[in-house]
């Protein structure tokens, strides 16, 4: 479930139950946002310098970094990555979605934090266990410690797919509805795929959290590149606080 904020005019989501008080997360609407100067927005709202936004280029792979302590952040502007990982304090790591789904990583022990962008086919390469798996193995991460949560993102009723990608999901994964098929449309539900995904790694159901909000439903608050076509887009980003 989400959360409405306001940072002066700028709304953001926060889902609900998601982290605690030593880390700060949100997802950018289209109300308030100047999408000219997004990073604007995510400085105020998290109280950081532009040095410390760390993003790079997404690809709609799985391909995850990690962000060391006094890493300079323009070196991952140009860089081809869709998720990040760090356990240094006051960096925040953004994401950029249109649909895609969004999902945050946090331990609760270690105090390690990840961002992750799973369009079709970063969830077909299963990109959020490989968040897990890399938690594990660059910060020690135990599994009975880590929280997820799933972001806004276009919902099965909204997301039409041709037969070659659901092909491609029936043939990898067994999931039970995955796929809905209406009228000869074939629909596919990445969300759930990813719920799934996380939940086989061993991830607790009580530590998975999910917004269970569709950005194609919900246009008057986020942008739909499905539904709009719209150049917009919205920002997902967590952050260790210092302090």
């Amino acid at each position: 479930m989400i959360e409405k904020n306001y940072k002066d005019d700028l709304l953001y989501f926060t889902i609900k139950g998601f982290g605690n008080g030593k880390l700060s997360h949100l997802f950018s609407t289209r109300v308030g946002w100047n999408q000219d100067d997004i990073f604007a927005g995510v400085e105020k709202i998290f109280s950081v310098g532009n040095d410390k936004i760390y993003r790079g280029t997404q690809v709609h792979k799985d391909n995850i970094v990690v962000i060391r302590d006094g890493d300079n952040n323009e070196i991952y502007k140009n860089m081809e990555f869709d998720g990040l990982i760090t356990n240094t304090r006051g960096v925040a790591l953004l994401t950029y979605h249109a649909d895609c789904t969004p999902i945050y990583f946090y331990d609760v022990k270690k105090e390690v934090i990840g961002m992750v962008h799973s369009g079709w086919r970063g969830t077909l390469l299963n990109i959020a266990e490989k968040m897990i798996l890399k938690m594990e193995s660059e910060f020690s991460s135990n599994i009975e410690d880590i929280q997820v949560a799933i972001g806004p993102a276009i919902c099965v009723d909204c997301y039409e797919v041709q037969a070659d990608v659901y092909d491609l999901f029936l043939k990898k994964y067994d999931y039970k509805n995955i796929i809905k098929t209406e009228k000869g449309i074939v629909k596919l539900d990445v969300p759930y795929i990813n719920k799934m995904h996380i939940l086989n790694t061993g991830i607790r159901e009580e530590n998975l959290f999910l917004a269970d909000v569709c950005t194609s439903c919900n246009t008057r608050e986020l942008y739909s590149y499905r539904k709009e076509r719209s150049k917009g887009r919205m920002i997902a980003g967590i952050i260790l606080n210092e302090g």
